[in-house]
């Protein structure tokens, strides 16, 4: 079976609130949707969010790329032939966003229809001032009974454990992770560890930059399960991690594409350690798509809730129904994704080959 239709869409969408990264602030967030058709007029999607900082491309530059050196590799390919698509594609070395994008559209496309199913989610507080942070973790407890939070630290110590202890009164019992985005040295890991632990915490991710090489020696001085999420680029890299003491890794298909994101997934698996479906900044559409890797995990594999639930920070949304968190989880919508589902209209088409 070969593609009839291929075309690439982007869209900007504001957030509720400004939103402070560790290296940027922003008032929207900016995707670009991969959309391919097979002869018999089946779809596959793929959402991507290029941020320079996270990927290396601006919205521009991932179209470009894509339309210069990815998509012509598709022309006369075979869809049901997986492996000598994946030939064709690695022929292009790097741009691990720009192929996961064309290898996410086209897993979907053989994807079987979804069943009625409910994901477990956590929320990501971005960086604010600790009783801001607090405030929101409360709202969302209230609305959409979110019980486990993504906590953005790196805020220095002092700034990073009062935000710990605000949420910890503001929903007792909530179930943490503290991602530092590499803030700390590594000199600083025990006792940082050690004062986190204090407050109960689930797992810490990237307090500091993760050197494959040390980590084995380093990951023994944290008192809280160790998460990696930057270093673990692929599912290589996140089986040397695995190995070497960390107790979970982050599975990113917005970062690599949802074939690479299920491999970092078995490659925790093999070596008795667990997975974190992380953030990427997806959009409702995005989250949908994403979140179709957690067919491929049990609760044994899970070491968070997923971080997939970014969508409620954004304030349009793609999709035409809207996409429900309540009791914590989120609906999942049932059968395949058309484009009677999605909201073209708000979306610039750039390419069609």
């Amino acid at each position: 079976m070969k593609l009839a239709q291929i075309s690439l869409h982007s869209y900007r969408l504001p957030y509720r609130n400004p939103v402070r990264w560790s290296d940027t602030e922003e008032s929207h967030a900016s995707y670009v949707l991969l959309r391919v058709v097979d002869e018999a007029g089946a779809i596959g999607y793929a959402e991507a969010t290029p941020k320079p900082t996270w990927s290396g491309y601006t919205p521009a530059l991932l179209v470009a790329t894509l339309q210069t050196l990815f998509l012509p590799l598709l022309r006369d390919c075979d869809v049901d032939a997986p492996a000598e698509l994946a030939e064709r594609l690695q022929r292009i070395p790097g741009h691990a966003q720009a192929r996961g994008l064309v290898e996410s559209a086209l897993w979907q496309l053989r994807r079987p229809p979804a069943p009625e199913r409910t994901v477990r989610v956590s929320c990501t507080l971005t960086r604010d001032a600790p009783v801001a942070m607090a405030r929101k973790a409360a709202e969302l407890a209230e609305r959409h009974g979110l019980d486990a939070f993504k906590l953005k630290g790196g805020q220095g110590v002092e700034t990073d454990l009062a935000a710990v202890r605000e949420l910890r009164h503001a929903v007792p019992g909530a179930r943490i992770t503290v991602d530092c985005n590499s803030a700390y040295e590594p000199r600083d890991l025990g006792a940082y560890s050690a004062a986190l632990a204090g407050l109960g915490i689930d797992l810490l991710e990237d307090p500091c930059a993760f050197d494959l090489a040390a980590f084995a020696g380093l990951a023994p001085q944290s008192r809280v399960p160790l998460l990696v999420d930057l270093a673990a680029a692929d599912a290589a890299l996140a089986a040397h991690f695995a190995a070497s003491g960390a107790a979970a890794i982050s599975a990113k298909p917005g970062r690599y594409g949802l074939p690479e994101a299920l491999r970092v997934a078995d490659a925790a698996r093999r070596a008795g350690k667990r997975t974190c479906l992380g953030l990427y900044g997806e959009s409702d559409l995005g989250s949908v798509l994403n979140l179709s890797v957690t067919d491929g995990l049990d609760g044994a594999d899970v070491a968070a809730p997923a971080e997939l639930s970014f969508f409620l920070d954004l304030a349009q949304p793609v999709l035409q129904r809207p996409l429900a968190v309540s009791g914590g989880a989120v609906r999942l919508p049932t059968g395949r994704l058309g484009d009677a589902d999605i909201d073209f209209s708000r979306m610039q088409t750039h390419a069609s080959v």
